[in-house]
C-alpha cells in the first residue's frame, strides 16, 4: 500500500502559485468572511491569513457579529461581492441560524467562489469551464493523484465524504479522468466510531 502524504503537494503547490505571482503587478485579493467567534473559524483564519501571506495574495478580513440580522449581513456580503478589488470570497460556514445560509452562499459571484460551494459554481464546473473553482476536498485528492503519477483511468474508487457537494465533484473529475464508473462507490454511512 502507498502512503500518499498531502504535505509535499501543498508546497509544490505553494511554490507553484509564489513563481506565478512573482512577476504580476496587481495581487489577486481574497475576502476572509467570518460572523462570529468560533474557535475552530479562528483557527482556520489564521491558518488561511498565513498561507495566503506566504504565497504573495492579499488578504481583507470581515467580521461580523454572531447577532447580526440577515438584512444587516445580506447588504454587507453584496458590497463585499461586488467590490471590483476583491478576486475570491471564502466564507466560514455554518452561520448562524438566523442567516439564511442557501440563499447567502446562491449569492456569491462565481468567479469569486473559491470553495465552489454555489450551484452557479458548479454548474460552470461540470460544463467545464476551465476558470470555475471546484470545491477543495475533491479538488484535494485530485491534486494528490496528479502529483504522485496516478491515473484514475480504469481504476476502481471509493469516495467517502458526507458531503453531497464533495462527492458529487469527485464524481464528475474522476469520470473526467475516465475513472471506470462502473467502479465508482460513494459510501457516507458514518458512526461515531468513524465508517461502519
Amino acid at each position: 500500500m502507498q502512503i500518499l502524504k498531502g504535505a509535499p503537494v501543498a508546497a509544490a503547490i505553494r511554490d507553484e502559485i509564489k513563481k506565478e505571482l512573482e512577476g504580476c503587478e496587481t495581487k489577486p485579493c481574497l475576502a476572509i468572511v467570518r460572523v462570529g467567534e468560533k474557535q475552530e473559524d479562528l483557527s482556520y483564519e489564521r491558518s488561511a491569513l498565513k498561507r495566503m501571506s506566504g504565497v504573495g495574495i492579499e488578504t481583507k478580513l470581515f467580521v461580523f457579529p454572531a447577532d447580526i440580522s440577515m438584512d444587516d449581513f445580506s447588504a454587507e456580503f453584496a458590497a463585499i461581492n461586488d467590490d471590483p478589488t476583491i478576486d475570491g470570497i471564502l466564507l466560514f460556514r455554518p452561520l448562524p441560524a438566523q442567516l439564511n445560509e442557501s440563499q447567502i452562499v446562491e449569492s456569491i459571484a462565481p468567479e469569486k467562489d473559491v470553495d465552489g460551494i454555489s450551484s452557479a459554481a458548479l454548474g460552470k464546473l461540470f460544463s467545464g469551464d476551465k476558470h470555475a473553482f471546484a470545491p477543495c476536498t475533491a479538488q484535494a485528492v485530485m491534486e494528490i493523484l496528479h502529483f504522485y503519477g496516478i491515473e484514475p483511468q480504469g481504476k476502481t474508487s471509493s469516495c467517502t465524504w458526507t458531503k453531497s457537494c464533495s462527492r458529487k465533484t469527485a464524481l464528475y473529475a474522476l469520470i473526467k479522468r475516465k475513472c471506470d464508473s462502473n467502479n465508482l462507490s460513494f459510501p457516507y454511512s458514518f458512526t461515531a466510531r468513524g465508517m461502519p
